[in-house]
Formats: C-alpha cells, structure tokens, sequence
C-alpha cells in the first residue's frame, strides 16, 4: 500500500492541500506559487477571449467609427 501511495504522489495522482488552478484563476487574493501555472492561465484566458470576442464582432455587423472604436 505503501509503495501504491508513494508511486501516485510521484505521477501528480495525490490531492494536495492548494486549490486548483481554475478556483484560483476567478478567486481575487490567491497565490501563484508557480510562475508557469500563472502564465498559462493568462495565456488560455486571452485565446477563450479572443475567441468569443471573434465570433462577436463577426456577428455583429460593425461599420464605420463604431466598428473600429471597439
């Protein structure tokens, strides 16, 4: 059993006492102890946010200083 535990901790299976990285992303006052968790959370927020916001000005027909105002 013990050798069972130790092997799952080694491969990330073990539950660890800090929130994940989805709580911490919407949460205001967490802590990002690893620097390249933080930045790939940047990183896919602004692809998901690119995204949308793709679909939306292609939606939406904008012209004019409207359009490239926002």
């Amino acid at each position: 059993m013990s050798t069972k535990s130790k092997s799952a901790e080694k491969n990330g299976f073990a539950k660890s006492k800090e929130p994940s990285v989805w709580i911490r992303a919407v949460s205001a006052s967490s802590q990002w102890p690893d620097k390249e968790e933080f930045l790939d959370v940047i990183y896919w927020i602004r692809q998901v946010l690119g995204i949308i916001l793709g679909v939306g000005w292609g939606v939406i027909p904008l012209k004019g200083f409207l359009g490239l105002a926002l």
